[in-house]
């Protein structure tokens, strides 16, 4: 999904739930999949991000408010379109007299993707002059998410603590080759999995008055798969003839990529009176990746065989001096600190290759 914002597109834009940054997520939960009903509102910032969200993006921010009501409430409903399009959303909450709350959303989306395509045939290893019309037989997709929570609000120590966890996967079949049509894929298939608890505390009024803190945190754990060992060739009329070798795109590969990632937020602010407050705004996130692919060893980038270990914290304090409802002036410092550490998994390979680097690299800056 491209996004662009103020003349930015890319990593320049950080995307956000609750205030939470979203890119750790799995790819089956994210913005290109979420219900609207999950949302309460979506607030947009061009430019300089506020403190509040600790991100270092230079283009802006989207942040998607989550449904916050107290209230007992259940939402469903169902959509059906064209290619065999199913989506289904049921999201629901209840809230005790004494403050007890809990919520549930889960959403599922179905496609097979079977629109037609304007390509060359090929047959017994020549491609037609002319092009075709064809069906796509092997492009389905399918994406299923929960996401719950339990907690209370309205207490004297928390207006509102929940503790969650969504759990998402999809599965999609991939039909050709992304940088050329003509190459026809059958049995190619990919899929995502990703568990992720969450915290979360908020109090207005603490210790005293004008006082509110703000706490977050979350850890995801991703797995994504490819498979790729089928022992036939396809063309677009879906006909598949034996291959001299395994592997569709080349060569028979079945490879996992696991990350695990983490996330955690604290904010203090205090509205010293009506027209002064100040903010001061910590988060800290931090991120593991490993692979592992049957694809012979001399096929395997190096890039795939580094275990990478990053680390990031950004500590922001902002002053707001707001003279009216219709114009307010912020200023606000951020202070980030980033770690990246890239250590190669085979050391027997190192010793085989005489290359033995560990790569440590420190930012030390401002925003």
């Amino acid at each position: 999904m491209n996004i662009t914002l103020n003349g930015f597109t890319g990593r320049n834009i950080k995307i956000f739930m609750d205030g939470v940054p979203m890119q750790g997520n799995s790819s089956s939960f994210q913005l290109n999949n979420i219900p609207v009903s999950l949302a309460g509102r979506i607030e947009v910032y061009k430019g300089v991000v506020p403190v509040e969200f600790g991100g270092d993006a230079i283009g802006g921010a989207i942040n998607i408010v989550t449904n916050r009501t107290t209230n007992s409430f259940l939402d469903a409903s169902y959509s059906y379109g064209s290619f065999n399009t199913h989506r289904s959303n049921i999201i629901l909450g209840h809230t005790t007299p004494k403050g007890f709350s809990f919520q549930l959303n889960a959403y599922q989306t179905y496609s097979d993707n079977d629109y037609k395509i304007k390509s060359r045939l090929i047959t017994n290893g020549q491609y037609s002059r002319e092009t075709f019309d064809f069906k796509r037989f092997h492009a389905a997709y399918h994406n299923e998410t929960v996401v719950a929570k339990v907690g209370v609000v309205n207490k004297s120590w928390a207006d509102r603590f929940f503790i969650g966890a969504t759990l998402s996967q999809d599965h999609q079949e991939v039909q050709n080759a992304p940088a050329n049509i003509e190459f026809v894929y059958g049995d190619v298939e990919t899929s995502r999995k990703g568990f992720q608890p969450n915290l979360e505390y908020y109090k207005r009024n603490l210790l005293f008055k004008g006082l509110t803190a703000r706490i977050s945190a979350n850890y995801n754990i991703n797995s994504n798969k490819s498979i790729d060992t089928s022992s036939y060739k396809y063309n677009w009329l879906g006909e598949k003839t034996m291959a001299v070798s395994k592997g569709e795109r080349g060569t028979s590969a079945l490879s996992e990529f696991n990350n695990s990632n983490y996330s955690a937020m604290a904010n203090l602010s205090y509205d010293i009176n009506p027209s002064h407050s100040i903010t001061i705004n910590d988060v800290q996130t931090g991120s593991k990746r490993y692979s592992t692919s049957t694809a012979p060893e001399e096929l395997v980038t190096e890039f795939e065989k580094l275990r990478r270990v990053s680390l990031k914290n950004v500590l922001g304090i902002s002053y707001r001096f707001r003279q009216n409802q219709k114009w307010n002036i912020n200023v606000l410092e951020k202070i980030i600190i980033k770690k990246l550490l890239a250590l190669i998994i085979l050391l027997m390979n190192l010793i085989q290759t005489g290359r033995n680097e560990v790569k440590v690299t420190i930012r030390w800056g401002t925003e």
